[in-house]
């Protein structure tokens, strides 16, 4: 479920975000496993807030 416009996106544009999307979200969680990480510190944010990745 997605929505983006029908017009915009065929379903194989869609299907390829998503494959892209959980790729990276793979590449995370192989980042985060290999590094024993159970929390990283978001270097966006000034205050030094934790960033849970589960």
């Amino acid at each position: 479920m997605t929505n983006l416009q029908s017009e915009e996106f065929s379903s194989k544009d869609v299907m390829k975000l998503y494959r892209i999307r959980w790729l990276i979200e793979l590449l995370f969680k192989e980042w985060k496993s290999h590094n024993n990480l159970k929390k990283i510190c978001n270097a966006s944010t000034t205050s030094g807030q934790r960033v849970d990745l589960d």
